[in-house]
């Protein structure tokens, strides 16, 4: 329904409606509008990607229209991605983090907006200013970041990729230590702890009552994505909070018996 209703659009329009999504989709209490909150923005992302890609359809179509003509649409288009992702990296990182996701070539796409030489640029571009708001800068992960669970694990594991990650990982990992611990809401200790875990399902499945979650660590990984002895440290101090969601609860028992955290 999607591509049926953008291949009826000019670039222009098409363009301007997916602004209007991205721009709903940056508000950070609009997850809570979502079925399923930890899967947030991935799936409106994918229908802002085919209104991008589809819209102009006629123009692109017109047998008056010159090779180079066609090519000037698809640059409109990944220029427009470009200013998107530099105007969000700060505000609404997790937005341009789901935006070079889903842009990125994917095999089951016939064509698609970008190459892989433009993708990895695209990355590189976004991991610098993710480390220049969020590290060198000191802007607030909270609400940008900690608004779902999952939200910490995107952002670190977009983070880590940084050619330079080893650099700053210790100084990213107190920032983010020290903003929990001033976080009476507990969302960032609660986006930490998932972060260190995988679960099984993944925690924004429900579980029947008859099914019950695994969970495991990856230590090696953890120890990729942050300085995992300031990081034990927190998770002792946390150890006997009581957070308002229960499966945080149970996460947190079970990073405490797999690292061994005594008091």
């Amino acid at each position: 329904m999607v591509c049926k209703v953008a291949r009826i659009l000019t670039v222009e329009l098409g363009l301007e409606v997916a602004n209007c999504i991205i721009e709903w989709v940056a508000i950070a209490d609009n997850a809570n509008f979502w079925p399923q909150p930890e899967k947030f923005p991935i799936p409106m992302i994918h229908d802002v990607y085919k209104i991008v890609y589809t819209s102009g359809e006629r123009e692109r179509c017109d047998p008056n229209q010159t090779v180079n003509a066609r090519e000037s649409i698809w640059e409109t288009k990944r220029q427009w991605l470009r200013e998107r992702v530099k105007a969000y990296s700060a505000s609404s990182p997790l937005t341009a983090i789901a935006m070079v996701r889903v842009f990125s070539p994917m095999q089951y796409r016939d064509r698609e907006l970008l190459d892989t030489q433009e993708s990895k640029s695209l990355w590189t571009i976004l991991r610098n200013d993710l480390r220049k708001h969020f590290v060198e800068n000191n802007q607030p992960l909270l609400p940008a970041v900690g608004h779902i669970r999952t939200g910490i694990t995107s952002f670190v594991k977009a983070l880590d990729d940084h050619s330079d990650y080893d650099s700053f990982r210790t100084q990213f990992t107190s920032k983010l230590v020290a903003q929990a611990d001033q976080d009476e809401g507990h969302r960032l200790k609660i986006g930490v702890i998932f972060s260190l875990l995988r679960g099984n399902p993944p925690i924004y499945e429900k579980v029947e009552p008859s099914r019950q979650r695994t969970f495991n660590v990856g230590k090696e990984i953890n120890e990729r994505m942050y300085d995992m002895t300031i990081l034990l440290e927190a998770l002792r101090k946390w150890r006997d909070i009581n957070f308002s969601d229960p499966l945080a609860n149970e996460a947190l028992k079970y990073l405490v018996k797999a690292y061994d955290l005594k008091p």
